[in-house]
């Protein structure tokens, strides 16, 4: 049997990576506790102060409202549009869909979020139809 090398952890395991030295548990909370950390910007005191299922339960929050706002700006971008282009001008532009980082990722963001809501629509009425 290995020690895991988090600190604060020091199970023994037969399955731990050679390469990370984590075990299973570890291998993969590390990174999820980082997407809280950066969902609550705080680097995961947040999580430290107020346990896992507060931080989860609250990052869904964070991350439903963040969602809505930006289905709010999308949807006002294209009755607006304040860049004079369509939806399907904004999706087809040659600009944002590159895989060049001078792209905002931002712009890139509402392009994927406007695909997503397409997607969405197609599918609501694709089920529809079944029916």
């Amino acid at each position: 049997m290995i020690q895991c090398k988090t600190a604060g952890c020091g199970s023994y395991a037969l399955n731990i990576s050679e390469e990370s030295g984590l075990c299973d548990v570890c291998y993969y909370k590390t990174p999820l506790l980082d997407i809280l950390a950066r969902v609550h910007g705080d680097g995961g005191h947040y999580t430290d102060e107020h346990g896992i299922d507060k931080a989860v339960a609250d990052a869904d929050v964070i991350i439903s409202n963040l969602m809505m706002v930006a289905e709010e700006a999308i949807s006002w971008c294209m009755e607006e549009r304040p860049f004079g282009w369509t939806e399907e001008e904004f999706l087809n532009n040659p600009t944002i869909n590159t895989h060049d980082n001078n792209t905002s990722h931002l712009v890139k963001a509402v392009a994927a979020l406007i695909q997503a809501r397409r997607e969405k629509r197609n599918e609501t009425v694709q089920n529809s139809r079944m029916r």
